[in-house]
């Protein structure tokens, strides 16, 4: 998945948008670094 996808998907999670919320969560349970990088964008989202 290319970076600027990754922004995109993040950007909407930002504004609330649930799928792109389930998708992003999805791929953080992939264990290969684009899971690690999701799940790190996520936390650092969420937890903020």
């Amino acid at each position: 998945m290319s970076d600027e996808a990754l922004a995109l998907l993040i950007g909407e999670v930002e504004n609330g948008n649930q799928n792109c919320i389930d998708l992003l969560c999805n791929l953080a349970l992939r264990n290969d670094d684009l899971g690690h990088k999701v799940e790190k964008l996520l936390f650092d989202l969420f937890s903020g």
